[in-house]
């Protein structure tokens, strides 16, 4: 978030009514715009405010396609991933080597149930199955008795869709041997530093679609190592994105000599992205009503090591389009790399 004299004001989390009805008051205190914008749900709300006011709004964390489709606005951007990227390019990487019946444990939420149709969808067009699926609310402690409809439905890859809680069903699917007994792990939404916290043994050979990653480039490492200085921690996917995202609004705020949304939006369009995030980005905009996204060089990582030498990158994702076919240019910046843990 940034005004035009370059203040910060702290990141609160709050419902998705009071993320909206904060977001309001930051307008009206004339902040010009707002960045990441917490889940989907808080985004679309966020959303529908830049679209009336022309302010700027830079998504990072949430993912859904609303905000890309019916919901779009000219002056926001959806800069780190989105459902049909991440759910294209994982489902394609998988389907490569196995077309065996899946199972979806998805998360009741907007971005869950946008990145579960598109990859029912992918699955179909090559050819695959889905053998069931079930919703769970976010929070859910146990989820036992969705892995154990996993095993009796006959699924061989388990899709797990649940945000947050990715990292509690691994452990669970670890603790009941499914991939033991040749049940492929797949979670859907996973950050790169994730692996740490769930542990090598829940995690080995899994396959996590990323945006960022912190040997991708020299500009990567350096960004990665300043920030792992100061949290002890590497930079998630969505915290990298937020400092791209915003440091590009700074810059053509400084070089349009203006704040105002859309003159800063048409600056952000024609300047590429160079930075930590990516070497060759580009915010490309859907013909038919402006809504923008940011698309990556889709540069091959292979062989380079992986977060704190726990996998290798790959580039599992395929080589053509894979963001929204509403959309012209390069692969979506979701689809720089997977990690394969080892």
């Amino acid at each position: 978030m940034a005004s035009r004299s370059r203040s910060c004001r702290p990141t609160i989390r709050t419902s998705r009514t009071l993320r909206a009805s904060l977001a309001r008051k930051w307008f009206n205190d004339r902040v010009q715009a707002i960045a990441d914008g917490g889940s989907s749900g808080a985004a679309l709300a966020v959303q529908e405010l830049v679209r009336a006011n022309a302010h700027v709004f830079l998504i990072s964390g949430a993912g859904a396609n609303q905000l890309t489709d019916e919901a779009c606005a000219p002056t926001s951007v959806q800069w780190t991933h989105d459902a049909y990227s991440t759910a294209t390019a994982l489902v394609s990487g998988i389907m490569q080597s196995s077309k065996e019946p899946w199972f979806f444990i998805t998360g009741d939420y907007a971005f869950g149930h946008s990145v579960e149709a598109t990859a029912r969808a992918r699955i179909a067009e090559l050819g695959g199955m889905v053998a069931g699926s079930v919703k769970a609310q976010l929070g859910t402690p146990d989820y036992s008795s969705f892995l154990l409809q996993a095993q009796s439905f006959g699924a061989k890859i388990l899709a797990l869709n649940v945000a947050g809680d990715n990292a509690t069903a691994i452990k669970q699917a670890e603790e009941f041997g499914l991939a033991a007994q040749g049940m492929k792990i797949v979670p859907m939404s996973f950050q790169n530093v994730d692996i740490h916290a769930v542990g090598l043994k829940a995690t080995r050979g899994d396959l996590i679609l990323t945006s960022f990653f912190e040997d991708a480039s020299p500009a990567a490492r350096r960004f990665s190592d300043a920030f792992y200085a100061l949290r002890n921690a590497m930079p998630s996917q969505i915290q990298a994105g937020v400092y791209s995202a915003v440091r590009h609004y700074l810059q053509a705020v400084k070089d349009a000599d203006s704040d105002d949304g859309p003159t800063v939006m048409a600056k952000m369009r024609v300047t590429p992205v160079v930075d930590a995030y990516t070497q060759n980005g580009r915010i490309r905009r859907r013909p038919a009503d402006g809504t923008r996204s940011l698309s990556g060089s889709g540069e091959d990582a292979r062989g380079i090591q992986g977060p704190v030498g726990f996998g290798q990158a790959r580039r599992d994702c395929p080589t053509g389009h894979t963001g929204p076919p509403h959309q012209t240019g390069m692969d979506f910046a979701a689809c720089v790399s997977t990690l394969q843990t080892e």
